[in-house]
């Protein structure tokens, strides 16, 4: 699951004026729009493993590896 932030403006009087109001909610996204063709749910769980079991490096090359050989 990737989490989106959102933001809506919305008119809505303060006690202290007339103010622009902005709402902050987050959203459950299936992709992400700066890896549009990763699976990143995928990817993450595969470099907790690779952590779990080896280390961070190694899951960092990992990382590097399979994003670079993505685009």
């Amino acid at each position: 699951m990737i989490y989106r932030l959102q933001g809506d403006v919305y008119d809505k009087p303060l006690a202290c004026g007339n103010a622009l109001r902005t709402r902050l909610r987050y959203t459950v996204e299936t992709s992400s729009r700066y890896f549009p063709n990763i699976n990143v749910s995928e990817v993450v769980t595969e470099s907790l493993k690779i952590a779990y079991e080896r280390n961070t490096s190694a899951a960092i090359r990992e990382l590097r590896r399979k994003l670079t050989s993505e685009n």
